[in-house]
């Protein structure tokens, strides 16, 4: 009753397509900005590093507003306002209802957690010998290919932990969801928790029959998380011991 009512398969399409393109960008962009910090000097390189460290304690509730009226009136580039200089109106874009805030949040930088996988890369990456970084650059190779032949070959456990991580994440997410999706007919898997009104009754073994139900939809939820992580155990074990971030 419960997987038909609550439109699991679905659910679950939904929930996948949204979780999966997060995660990816998520993963791509945060080892690039994690290696940038472990690699290279630059000027300004602490005062950003320390940045980085305050978007992981500072809660996203105190620029929740902010962050969903820039989507609700998403002006691509200052494209819009440049337009309105000339036209008088400005030609803004409402992502609200769909899965571009994610995504464009993701690939800046800026998803949900970054700043802590950025960091988890950068003390990954701080471990690599630099005498494999030389001998490419020796040998002609430039930072990207180094970066791309090189590095993420053998960064494969701590990017698989970080997938891991972020996914799981993304999965159990219902804070941006709510924020994003206001009157969008789509549902993610943390809408399935609720009793679906055609199961609901009102005889005498009513909460017992409600925490059965709640309970299946709790384990059609975790379900996919539990198959993840018998596939990528053994990678997220070598990442977590690679990151730094064990106890000793």
């Amino acid at each position: 009753g419960a997987w038909t009512e609550l439109k699991y398969p679905t659910t679950l399409a939904n929930t996948l397509i949204y979780t999966i393109g997060n995660t990816l960008f998520q993963v791509f962009i945060c080892s690039m900005v994690g290696y940038g910090f472990a690699r290279f000097r630059f000027r300004g390189k602490n005062v950003l590093f320390a940045l980085l460290i305050f978007t992981i304690i500072v809660p996203v509730q105190t620029y929740m507003i902010p962050l969903y009226v820039e989507f609700k009136n998403f002006d691509y580039f200052g494209i819009g306002s440049l337009i309105g200089l000339f036209t008088g109106k400005t030609l803004q874009t409402s992502l609200v209802n769909s899965n571009l805030p994610f995504y464009i949040m993701a690939a800046l930088g800026a998803g949900i957690r970054s700043g802590l996988y950025i960091f988890m890369l950068r003390q990954f990456f701080t471990g690599v010998p630099d005498a494999l970084e030389e001998s490419a650059y020796i040998d002609g190779s430039g930072v990207f290919r180094t970066f791309f032949t090189i590095i993420l070959p053998l960064s494969i456990p701590m990017m698989v932990t970080v997938f891991l991580f972020s996914f799981c994440w993304q999965w159990m997410d219902d804070f941006y969801t709510e924020l994003f999706f206001t009157t969008s007919k789509i549902t993610l898997m943390p809408d399935v928790v609720e009793v679906p009104t055609s199961l609901k009754t009102d005889y005498a073994g009513q909460n017992m029959y409600y925490a059965a139900i709640r309970n299946t939809c709790g384990l059609c939820i975790i379900a996919p998380l539990v198959i993840l992580y018998c596939f990528g155990q053994n990678f997220l074990v070598q990442g977590i011991e690679r990151s730094g971030l064990t106890a000793e």
